[in-house]
């Protein structure tokens, strides 16, 4: 009777089968509670490094009311954000009637509403909010969103 001594009995393929499932659940395991897989927290900690969150300033706007008569615009970001590797220092936004004085009534333009100035890497939440601007009742004359930021 001969045997094959390299053969691989069903038993031992299954051993390592699970020892490799284990070493898998192990570094899933520690991956998920070290911060590997889902990336690094934005809080302060005294006794580590701070990370920041890669994200410029948010801008939004939108029309409301009867037939969108009004809009909103507004702009926010953290002093600890990174905009394009540097962090934001200030920011604008302005909500601004375009088209003829004399036709566009009526005529809105609400200047630069600034957000807060930042120096520190703190979590702080700045913000500018320009609320309720009436659009004028003809056509082609559109309310307009300006914003614009500054790095330091």
């Amino acid at each position: 009777m001969t045997t094959n001594e390299n053969a691989i009995s069903p038993a031992t393929n299954h051993k390592t089968t699970n020892h490799i499932a284990l070493y898998v659940f192990v570094f899933a395991l520690a991956a998920v509670f070290g911060g590997v897989l889902f990336g690094s927290s934005d809080q302060a900690d005294a006794h580590g490094p701070r990370y920041h969150n890669y994200r410029c300033p948010h801008v939004y706007h939108y029309q409301h009311g009867w037939s969108g008569i009004y809009t909103t615009a507004g702009m926010n970001f953290r002093s600890s954000d990174v905009c394009g590797g540097r962090h934001v220092k200030l920011g604008h936004v302005r909500v601004k009637q375009e088209g003829p004085r004399w036709r566009c009534q009526p005529y809105s333009d609400t200047g630069r509403r600034y957000t807060g100035t930042t120096w520190s890497h703190s979590t702080t939440w700045n913000w500018a909010h320009v609320s309720g601007v009436k659009d004028a009742a003809l056509w082609g004359c559109p309310l307009t969103v300006y914003h614009n930021y500054w790095y330091y």
